[in-house]
């Protein structure tokens, strides 16, 4: 019976194998383009949604009246087994106005990558135009003043990732949150001298800021120069020169002029800020940015959020 049934089977394709090449040939105009216009983009765009990009670093250097130096570095984990290629694309880095419209301030041109497994994906180092100066000092803003702050990045369109031979448009957005510089907690002078009599250009007063920088932010910020207040009275300026900060401790060098006459006719309302510091041997000076100055240039992005900060000073 079996060995009739299978004859009966075999005869029945032989007579009627048109119908089946058919219908095979029918499913496949069918499902192939649906395999590599629809499953194949969805799960490339699938494993880019769900897979992490913590950043490893950012360096924000030279910066100029219109644009700054940018690179940084990202990690991604692609699935065990898979290898992607990434095409040369472009990565906006944008964020919401108040209208909740996106805003973006730098576009930055990415090379293309081979991934796989635990991967850099590494930004090399390059001048980009600021799109949008207040969008960026915003930016800026978040990453001083705040503990985390969110970088918000996306693709310029979409990039072409390759899987082996499959080839698949995706679309990159990514909101990744970062430790912020917290309004440089922990900032301290370490050492400070007065000079009397005064310099020729009127410096009275030198030392080091001991000045802390707990986010992954390495920052070329040039000459930034602060009032120095006793209270609310303004009592002199210090300048800090070449400011560069990198990734935890940072001493910098500033020259000052303090202006004994006026802490002389505002001398109650000084001693009454200072009292309890000077029992300590030491003096409090509230510090507020005045001007932030890169190669004799004003840089408006750095000198809006650093005039904007009020900080204490031990």
């Amino acid at each position: 019976k079996p060995l009739r049934r299978r004859r009966r089977a075999y005869n029945h394709l032989k007579r009627r194998w048109y119908f089946y090449a058919a219908g095979i040939i029918i499913f496949l105009a069918i499902f192939l383009p649906i395999l590599f216009l629809v499953i194949i983009p969805a799960l490339a765009q699938r494993i880019i949604n769900v897979a992490a990009l913590p950043i490893h670093w950012v360096h924000i250097l030279d910066p100029k009246a219109d644009s700054v130096g940018l690179s940084f570095q990202a990690g991604l984990k692609v699935p065990i087994g898979l290898t992607v290629t990434l095409n040369p694309f472009t990565m906006s880095l944008y964020d919401k106005n108040d209208d909740g419209k996106s805003v973006t301030y730098i576009n930055a041109n990415l090379p293309d990558y081979k991934l796989h497994g635990n991967a850099n994906l590494t930004v090399p180092y390059q001048v980009n135009k600021i799109l949008d100066k207040p969008m960026f000092s915003s930016f800026m803003s978040d990453a001083v003043n705040n503990a985390e702050f969110t970088l918000k990045a996306k693709s310029l369109g979409k990039a072409t990732a390759n899987f082996g031979k499959l080839k698949a448009k995706v679309n990159i957005k990514k909101d990744i949150t970062l430790k912020g510089i917290e309004r440089f907690k922990g900032l301290g002078i370490t050492s400070g001298q007065l000079l009397l009599p005064p310099e020729d250009d009127g410096v009275n007063f030198i030392g080091n800021l001991s000045i802390p920088n707990q986010s992954i932010l390495t920052a070329d910020m040039g000459n930034v120069t602060l009032n120095a207040l006793s209270g609310d009275i303004v009592i002199g300026n210090v300048t800090m020169y070449s400011v560069y900060l990198s990734p935890g401790a940072n001493t910098i060098k500033f020259r000052g002029v303090l202006d004994f006459t006026k802490i002389l006719e505002n001398l109650k309302a000084v001693y009454a800020v200072q009292a309890p510091y000077l029992q300590k041997g030491q003096v409090l000076l509230g510090v507020t940015g005045t001007a932030t100055m890169y190669n004799g240039v004003h840089i408006t992005y750095i000198e809006e959020v650093m005039n904007a900060l009020r900080l204490d000073v031990p």
